[in-house]
């Protein structure tokens, strides 16, 4: 379930993708291509979502564990 929090961030990395590096058609408004590195920033923000997911999913989860005991 962890995998879904990264869900918006891989589709927006891909339609970034298409449309700044591939047709050119956007302008590098947060200069993820500088240099033409575009996949060292997709996969810096990508890992993050993930961190960040991951850390919100234990933090949920950790709480209904432990309310889960109170509960009568």
């Amino acid at each position: 379930m962890r995998f879904l929090g990264m869900l918006p961030a891989a589709v927006y990395t891909v339609i970034y993708l298409i449309n700044v590096v591939i047709r050119q058609a956007w302008p590098d408004f947060y200069a993820f291509n500088v240099g033409g590195f575009w996949y060292i920033s997709g996969i810096i923000i990508n890992i993050i979502t993930y961190l960040f997911s991951s850390f919100l999913w234990e933090a949920n989860h950790h709480k209904h564990k432990s309310n889960a005991g109170t509960a009568n």
